[in-house]
């Protein structure tokens, strides 16, 4: 079988028996469309050898990619040979014996200091319904370090029913606990007057000035937003 052939399995493998995330799918099918489909794919998958794989190497090092780019397209390649063992029983090389990784730079962590969080803080226009979700957004993206999809993808069912801890489906499928308290921040309605964010690595003050929602208001933009969720 020849790897433009089994390329397509191995993607429909990773969705239903893996379940990559569509995000994964797309740098698998880039990494192939780039790199490993014009250099390998007429090739028969049994017959690719290691000299086939550091000539490949040594293309895109010659391309002058960078070691993250480097890192991915192998890890692709690493993933394909070992579906076309496992899955497809065909007798090819050992990736784990033959294809080895690069070495990536330390990632640095950047972040906002609590000054800085601020003044994003204050140029949202919460007297909106729009600012104020915008508002409500931005402090529990800051307070959890959640991804943005993960934020947006929280159901604001368990805040209704009193619960004050939710597991995340994060990257790779991994299971978390993104809240270890969450008792002012109502992301039902996205009203807050004073919140404590609290996870496992910090805990401090954020939300809107004290006094700035009456109970009139806060009652009305809280219905509002529940018709418009």
């Amino acid at each position: 079988m020849k790897v433009k052939e089994a390329y397509r399995p191995f993607l429909e493998y990773g969705r239903a028996e893996r379940g990559y995330s569509p995000e994964t799918t797309k740098k698998f099918q880039d990494c192939f469309a780039s790199w490993i489909l014009p250099r390998l794919g007429n090739k028969a998958v049994e017959d690719i050898s290691s000299l086939d794989i550091l000539k490949l190497k040594s293309s895109i090092v010659e391309k002058g990619l960078g070691a993250y780019r480097q890192y991915s397209i192998l890890t692709t390649l690493k993933l394909f040979f070992k579906f076309s063992r496992r899955i497809l029983k065909l007798k090819c090389l050992d990736p784990d014996e033959e294809i080895s990784l690069p070495k990536r730079p330390k990632p640095q962590v950047q972040y906002l200091t609590q000054e800085e969080l601020q003044r994003v803080l204050r140029t949202i226009d919460w007297k909106t319904f729009t600012g104020l979700r915008l508002y409500t957004l931005v402090i529990v993206l800051a307070a959890t370090g959640l991804r943005i999809s993960e934020a947006l993808s929280l159901n604001r069912h368990p805040f209704e029913m009193g619960e004050t801890q939710l597991e995340i489906v994060g990257k790779g499928n991994k299971r978390e606990q993104s809240f270890s308290r969450l008792s002012a921040l109502s992301l039902s309605s996205g009203i807050s007057t004073t919140v404590m964010m609290s996870t496992p690595h910090c805990s401090y003050p954020l939300g809107f000035p004290e006094g700035f929602l009456d109970r009139t208001s806060g009652d009305s933009l809280s219905s509002c937003a529940r018709r418009r969720a």
